[in-house]
């Protein structure tokens, strides 16, 4: 799913980024866009905070990758609930009743300092990886 596949896409992101620029995207407003399955919001917003790149925090929705969302949540310092909440958007990938019970006692034990180490790594990892076509 391309991020500027559509107009509403180039929307989605106009807003977001007001939203960032204004200091008004906070946790509140991403629990309130997983809730309604806003993906183009949840992505972009989670890259602009994280300062990721969309591409890594699609991969992470888009194929389930609970961890890097659980990652991503702490180290953003948000709840459990908004974390589950956008682990939930993706309804093929979402984890089982058990596997949340076990991401919810991960994400209390990890420490959000962690989680930014592990932010800063991949933002340094993705960094260094080479643009499609380049190799």
């Amino acid at each position: 799913m391309p991020l500027d596949a559509s107009p509403d896409d180039a929307g989605a992101r106009a807003n977001i980024e007001a939203l960032y620029r204004s200091g008004l995207l906070v946790e509140r407003e991403l629990a309130s866009f997983a809730r309604e399955g806003r993906f183009e919001e949840i992505t972009i917003s989670l890259a602009m905070m994280s300062k990721l790149p969309v591409e890594f925090i699609e991969r992470a929705l888009l194929h389930g990758r609970s961890e890097s969302i659980m990652i991503l949540g702490r180290a953003l310092e948000f709840m459990w609930p908004t974390v589950k909440a956008i682990m939930c958007m993706n309804s093929r990938h979402a984890p089982s009743l058990r596997d949340f019970d076990q991401y919810r006692a991960s994400f209390e034990r990890l420490k959000p300092s962690t989680a930014q180490k592990l932010l800063r790594f991949n933002r340094g990892r993705t960094a260094a990886a080479p643009e499609a076509g380049d190799a």
